[in-house]
């Protein structure tokens, strides 16, 4: 997926420049931040770099590993907007924003632009790379059979590759399981489809206490 910033003035424009582009693949950052350069000196730099940051952030961490609550090296992050009061709105909206607690900024949530529906998989970063890539690799290693005639037998053997494949993707822990029994490879004639149902690593981004109060526990 993309990372995509640019400055917003105002609240309104921030939300409204997420929701333009209500995409899967792309992540959009509308603050400044503020960093220190090769001398010393306090820069202030737009919010395409702050998106440069995150990305650098996804890159260098592994497949589907959530974002959300990461920590950023930024002296300071300014926009006309209270990111923390507002960050509930901002990520419904589509926006990545950092927001500060007492130990310094950090990533809120790793949302996409999507806004079509509550798809929790299109609208998280990390799940979404999730399916990406698992899709991304199995076809790597079933598209070494373009080009054999489709004879008996052939369909067997790709779901076989497919099968070692996605068992080799809930191991690395890029897909947290499938269905090996609704996995299944059609026959069109010129051309095989592989239909599987997975599941894909989902970030924790809450958890729920239910405390039960009782008087006596004994």
């Amino acid at each position: 997926n993309a990372w995509y910033g640019r400055t917003q003035s105002t609240l309104t424009n921030a939300k409204d420049f997420a929701k333009s582009f209500n995409s899967r693949h792309l992540a959009v950052c509308g603050q400044e931040i503020q960093l220190a350069d090769a001398f010393g000196q306090l820069k202030t730099l737009g919010a395409e770099w702050l998106a440069l940051m995150c990305a650098g952030v996804q890159a260098g961490t592994g497949i589907a590993v959530p974002m959300t609550r990461k920590r950023m090296n930024v002296i300071d992050v300014t926009s006309s907007w209270d990111a923390n009061a507002n960050a509930g709105s901002l990520i419904q909206n589509g926006l990545v924003v950092l927001t500060k607690d007492r130990l310094g900024f950090r990533i809120e949530r790793s949302v996409t632009s999507y806004l079509t529906d509550d798809n929790p998989v299109f609208s998280e970063v990390s799940a979404n790379e999730s399916l990406n890539t698992c899709i991304r690799d199995l076809r790597n290693f079933v598209e070494n059979r373009l080009g054999d005639p489709n004879t008996v037998g052939i369909a067997a053997l790709v779901r076989q590759i497919a099968l070692t494949r996605l068992n080799s993707q809930v191991q690395a822990g890029i897909i947290k399981a499938f269905s090996e029994t609704n996995l299944a490879v059609v026959d069109l004639g010129d051309r095989l489809r592989i239909d599987v149902q997975v599941a894909v690593v989902e970030p924790i981004n809450f958890i729920e206490i239910n405390a039960e109060i009782r008087r006596d526990l004994t």
